[in-house]
């Protein structure tokens, strides 16, 4: 990774809820690297983001949005 790769480390509550947030095999995940330019790691509630400080904090936003919507039932797609 490049010298403006930057890295976020966010912890979620509810590992059960993480998994219809990420999708079949990652798939959500998977568009919102390619939407946002970034690489998502995760193991457990931890995920880390990687990409330029923007990116990061846009895909975080949207993770925890996206989040908060899994705990309501929402499916996520």
């Amino acid at each position: 990774m490049s010298q403006n790769t930057h890295s976020l480390d966010i912890e979620f509550s509810d590992n059960n809820i993480l998994s219809s947030l990420f999708g079949v095999n990652d798939i959500n995940i998977q568009t919102l690297e390619k939407i946002n330019n970034v690489k998502i790691q995760y193991r457990g509630n931890k995920v880390k983001i990687y990409g330029s400080k923007t990116s990061i904090k846009v895909t975080k936003n949207e993770l925890i949005n996206l989040f908060e919507e899994a705990k309501k039932g929402i499916e996520i797609d």
